[in-house]
């Protein structure tokens, strides 16, 4: 957050964003000020200073939004897929998203410092939105690898479980963990990135029983062993509106129930719970059932205690 600003327009944790104005990205906050504020505080914030600490697709896309509330205006969708794939390593229905992202990125890793990828790239930004499906020299390799990743999973090499949540059967359960997602590497396989994670469990089909509220990435040793990383989905360290509100467990608490080969320490992503130090003998599945069980338990009833029951 930027201290000292007298208007915040962001999902970053413990913002100050006026309640009329709450999404879950940046983006779409920014796009709805403009809709809903535009004619009221024109005057008042016509000639505000626009600041952000850092570079990302979200945020370029909240400065455009803002800069040029008219042109965002008919970018929405691109530039909200776009927001997506880079803050939640979202890949939506199709590719536009992802690949404006990438585009963005690899613009970024030229300029060198958030600063400068500024400056490079709002001058850019319209022709990017209008033109960026034939930048490929931008966002080409990174959508190969994506691509990649996902045929794996396609194909079987990388397996794809799911590990239900049964306590939502029983109308007594305050709360529920959540259906996990597993995906099990097979030795030397690429670790599956989070755009690819978000396309095998949608949170946009959870009524469905698509998606999931956490993940284990599991990765075959060549002696049979397993080393896990568990974690919720890339979207959630935002508290949302429109996505599935997933909130953040007592990492510490998980941690101090469980053996010592787990650790908290350099996790992948900031959703990220746990994971193990070094290989574990334990299948994927029964890892699963056990973190499930283990959080199941560390959960407290939210139904209200019932004199005389």
């Amino acid at each position: 957050l930027v201290k000292g600003a007298s208007l915040q327009l962001t999902h970053w944790t413990d913002n100050e964003t006026p309640r009329d104005y709450i999404e879950d990205l940046s983006t779409e906050i920014c796009l709805r000020f403009n809709a809903m504020s535009a004619a009221k505080n024109a005057k008042k914030y016509e000639s505000a200073t626009i600041v952000n600490n850092h570079f990302d697709t979200d945020g370029i896309m909240s400065v455009f939004a803002l800069l040029e509330p008219e042109k965002a205006e008919e970018y929405r969708e691109i530039m909200i897929k776009a927001a997506a794939a880079g803050d939640f390593e979202e890949w939506g229905i199709d590719d536009d998203g992802v690949m404006l992202d990438f585009a963005f990125e690899a613009l970024a890793e030229q300029a060198g410092s958030d600063e400068k990828a500024y400056e490079l790239i709002i001058p850019q930004v319209e022709s990017l939105l209008e033109n960026y499906e034939s930048r490929s020299d931008l966002w080409g390799e990174a959508m190969s690898l994506a691509n990649a990743a996902l045929e794996r999973v396609d194909d079987g090499t990388v397996i794809v479980d799911r590990l239900e949540d049964q306590r939502n059967k029983f109308i007594h359960a305050g709360v529920d963990v959540g259906d996990i997602g597993i995906l099990i590497h097979p030795p030397g396989c690429p670790e599956t990135p989070g755009i690819v994670l978000s396309r095998v469990f949608p949170w946009f089909l959870r009524g469905m029983g698509k998606g999931v509220s956490r993940h284990l990435l599991c990765y075959e040793q060549e002696d049979g062993k397993f080393r896990y990383e568990y974690e919720r989905p890339r979207y959630s360290w935002v508290v949302t509106e429109t996505r599935p509100k997933i909130p953040k467990p007592d990492n510490n608490l998980i941690l101090e129930n469980l053996e010592e080969e787990w650790t908290g320490k350099d996790l992948s992503c900031m959703t990220g719970i746990c994971r193990t130090s070094k290989p574990i003998s334990m299948p994927p599945l029964e890892v699963a059932k056990k973190l499930q069980t283990l959080e199941r338990g560390l959960m407290p009833s939210l139904m209200p205690r019932i004199s005389g029951i």
